[in-house]
């Protein structure tokens, strides 16, 4: 495929945009959670109606190209991952999050805001590279700052259940940040049929 080509076919553009639209809407919401005081429950709610559209799509996806299909189900990770971060903080009512976290959270937003502009329209190969080298800055951005939390919590035992259930929602947003490589991964793989995904 030249860098001309699309890298979403017309014919499957649409569900390829509305979930990369999802994507974005659902990091949206996730920033909610360093609101002071935040709304687990209102986040975990939204996100999981965002998760359930977020599937829909995916199962159209199906029918498409080993690539498409690649990237569809990228995409609802990226989801899923948002929403349990949203039931872990609502489970273990994480009021204030640690500055680290809400850094984080930030770069969710900012990788959640590049997947929604990048590819909701028809992208070539050459845009498809961009994003994954803006995600993989991105995910550098994030563990620095997630080596910075851990190395304070190492030290910190004040409140060992505080830091507990923020470790766990660190995890999963450390999952999310790995789920958004997993879909620049697929974006690339997606222009070049003939290679295998990852």
């Amino acid at each position: 495929m030249t860098s001309s080509q699309p890298l979403v076919r017309e014919d499957s553009h649409d569900c390829s945009r509305h979930a990369a639209d999802t994507v974005g809407q659902a990091a949206a919401v996730l920033g909610m959670l360093h609101r002071i005081p935040a709304d687990h429950a209102e986040v975990s709610a939204r996100l999981a109606l965002l998760a359930e559209r977020s599937a829909d799509i995916a199962c159209e996806l199906l029918g498409e190209s080993a690539g498409r299909c690649a990237l569809g189900r990228a995409l609802h990770g990226v989801v899923i991952h948002l929403r349990t971060t949203a039931e872990l903080a609502d489970r273990h009512r994480v009021t204030v999050l640690a500055d680290e976290l809400v850094e984080v959270i930030g770069i969710v937003q900012e990788c959640g805001q590049n997947t929604a502009r990048s590819l909701t329209a028809p992208l070539d190969s050459v845009w498809a590279a961009h994003y994954r080298a803006e995600v993989l800055r991105l995910a550098d951005d994030a563990d620095d700052a997630f080596r910075r939390l851990f190395a304070r919590w190492y030290f910190d035992t004040d409140d060992l259940t505080t830091v507990a259930g923020m470790r766990e929602v660190g995890d999963e947003l450390e999952n999310v940040m790995r789920a958004f490589e997993s879909v620049a991964d697929a974006a690339v793989a997606a222009d070049r049929p003939g290679e295998p995904l990852r």
